[in-house]
């Protein structure tokens, strides 16, 4: 405002207005592009995000996160999102999205070979069978036995699958089996068989005798009898066979 004043006390005033109205939005500096990471354990720390105002006044930096799309502990969206705000309440706002995606499946370690067996007994144990993964949460192991009907013959001929699952936390699989084969081809042993003979009437015949059998396999052989008559010519004049047959 000016004033002009003569000697008389005359005046005469005028006025400049000046309006000051700061409508520019600051400026986000250092806000990193987008990215995807693997493992929630390699999400990278927030950026250190300054402000560039027209005003000497300057602008304070906020900063909020929120996480988006969580399907599972390495499956998700992460939102770092920072607004400028100068002293007059005009905004800025820039986001990076770090999108969180596991597919790679776990590793299973551990698992034997296929083998071969003769007996029931002989069939391993299941193995101690461990999982590795690409991320930290790790993986768990299922593990699960089975014995497909059409591979089943007998109690010592069979096919055992030992079957491992190794899931990590985003659902990824890994699948291994050991296949034992169980195949007894060793036929049992006659015990106490006795030598052939020769009597002179027929009720001189010896009575069968008690003869067992001896397996290779636990589960052991059962033992059949049977007898027939050949070379018949008269009541005392004839040939018996005394047959054992042992079956495992």
């Amino acid at each position: 405002i000016w004033t002009a004043i003569d000697s008389c006390g005359n005046t005469a005033i005028d006025t400049q207005r000046i309006v000051v109205r700061d409508t520019i939005a600051p400026m986000l500096i250092g806000v990193p592009n987008d990215t995807m990471v693997v493992c929630i354990e390699n999400i990278p720390a927030p950026a250190l995000v300054t402000a560039m105002d027209n005003c000497v006044s300057g602008a304070r930096v906020e900063f909020t996160q929120t996480m988006i799309d969580s399907t599972c502990e390495n499956g998700m969206t992460i939102l770092y999102i920072w607004t400028a705000i100068d002293s007059c309440g005009n905004t800025a706002i820039d986001t990076q999205r770090i999108v969180v995606r596991d597919t790679i499946a776990p590793s299973l370690i551990g698992v034997p070979n296929d083998t071969m067996v003769v007996c029931i007994e002989d069939v391993p144990v299941p193995a101690t069978v461990t999982a590795m993964d690409n991320c930290v949460s790790g993986a768990r192991v299922i593990f699960e036995m089975q014995v497909p009907p059409a591979d089943s013959t007998c109690i010592n001929g069979k096919t055992i699958l030992y079957i491992w699952t190794a899931i990590d936390s985003c659902g990824n699989t890994a699948i291994d089996t050991q296949r034992i084969v169980v195949r007894d081809t060793i036929a049992p042993m006659l015990l106490g068989v006795p030598n052939d003979t020769m009597v002179v009437c027929i009720e001189n015949i010896p009575a069968p005798a008690t003869v067992t059998a001896m397996d290779n396999c636990v589960s052991g052989a059962r033992v059949e009898f049977t007898q027939t008559m050949i070379d018949s010519t008269c009541e005392n004049g004839m040939t018996i066979l005394y047959i054992w047959t042992a079956i495992d």
